[in-house]
This record gives structure tokens, sequence and C-alpha cells, in this order.
């Protein structure tokens, strides 16, 4: 069984070659009906047809008398209140005792964590850099990711900041003639032009860091 607080949504069915229900938080449905709805999440195309060839029931039944009864679908999704998150629909299918129905269980979990973790890594693996943080634009805050030793964001905690007052502390080490355009690139309706045409936005701007002045590299990502 899967941990408390990892999973947000459980169904169950039960089916043979002439009955195919699902049991669901809002009673019994169709199977038909209630993955009708499912295969409906993904965002993007592509995701929402494996679903929909996982989650048929003539897949399911031959993969069952081949042996396999485990699968999983890892895609992106919108939540009631329009966020985005990823999560994971898995399923995995029992024979019911005393009887040649099979028993379905499917699970979906939020992943978003653990996928943005991954594409972090997947980007910065060859990068030296003193910070890595997830940039929210609806909420217009960020959340540190990891740190480098030496950075002085390392005092900062692992909750969500607010991105206004970030760039408010660091244009005090700003070079006075480069603020204004610092200010511009982090500007979010900048941020979100620029991601438009690439994955990969960046900048370099010039600091005062213990008397001396030195060059750093602003990237900002998006990750889909």
């Amino acid at each position: 069984m899967p941990k408390a607080g990892t999973t947000f949504q459980k169904q169950s069915g039960i089916f043979c070659r002439t009955q195919f229900l699902c049991n669901t938080w809002h009673g019994r449905e169709a199977y038909d009906q209630f993955i009708e709805k499912l295969i409906r999440q993904p965002l993007r195309a592509h995701k929402r047809e494996e679903l929909s060839r996982i989650l048929s029931r003539r897949q399911l039944i031959d993969c069952f008398e081949k042996g396999s009864n485990h699968f999983s679908v890892t895609y992106q999704r919108k939540t009631k209140d329009g966020k985005l998150i990823w999560v994971e629909t898995t399923l995995r299918t029992f024979l019911q005792p005393g009887s040649e129905d099979i028993i379905c269980f499917a699970y979906t979990y939020d992943r978003t964590d653990s996928v943005l973790q991954q594409q972090i890594v997947n980007r910065v693996a060859d990068m030296e850099y003193d910070f890595l943080a997830i940039l929210e634009v609806e909420s217009e805050s960020f959340r540190l990711v990891t740190v480098n030793g030496k950075a002085e964001t390392q005092k900062m905690s692992k909750k969500m900041h607010s991105f206004e007052s970030y760039k408010q502390d660091i244009m005090k080490s700003v070079l006075p003639e480069q603020q204004q355009q610092v200010i511009a690139n982090l500007d979010f309706s900048c941020i979100i032009d620029r991601l438009r045409d690439s994955d990969t936005y960046f900048f370099m701007f010039s600091f005062i860091e213990n008397g001396e002045v030195r060059r750093k590299k602003a990237a900002i990502c998006l990750f889909r």
C-alpha cells in the first residue's frame, strides 16, 4: 500500500469478459466511462494515447494472461485550481480469488517534486552554480532546491520565498550602471517572452563581492 499522503486518487475495478465495473469515490460506474474521464487528464496528446492504450480492457486482459500485471504512466495535468502538476498513474491487476474475474487497482500519485528535481539534475549536471531554485510564475515566488556551500543563499531555508524580495537583495551588490538592465531581465514578462523561443534564458551581469568586481551568469530554464 502507498504511504499516507503520497496518493490523492485511488480507484478499483472488478472485470471479466462479460462485466466491467469500477468503484470510485463517487460510487460505482462503468469502467469505460471512468477511463474516458481519466484519459482526458494528460495535457499532451501522446500521453493521452499512451494512457488510453494501457487502460484498454483488451490490453489489460491480454497482458495479464501473458504474466504482466503492473503498468504506469507519468504525465502532466492541471488541478481544479489551474495549477500544473506532474502525476503518475499506476495500475496493478490481480485474479479475484474463487473466480475468473480480474481485479484492477489504479492509483494516481503526485510526482511533481521528483520530476522537477530530475529535470534540474539533467540540465545542470555539467554546470557550476551558486544555487538552484524552482521559480513559480503564478505566485511570483521561488523555492531553493540545492545551494553551493560558498554561496550566500546557503542561509536561506528551502521554503517559498518572494522573488521580488530576492531581486531587491541582489540589487545591493549589482553595479549601479547595470541595475536597471538586471531588473528588466528578471521581470516575469521578460522571462516568459524569452522562454517562448527557447527552453533556456540567460544573461550576464557584474557585481561586487568582498570589494572586487566579479561576473555572474543567471540562467532560467523551462521545464515541460
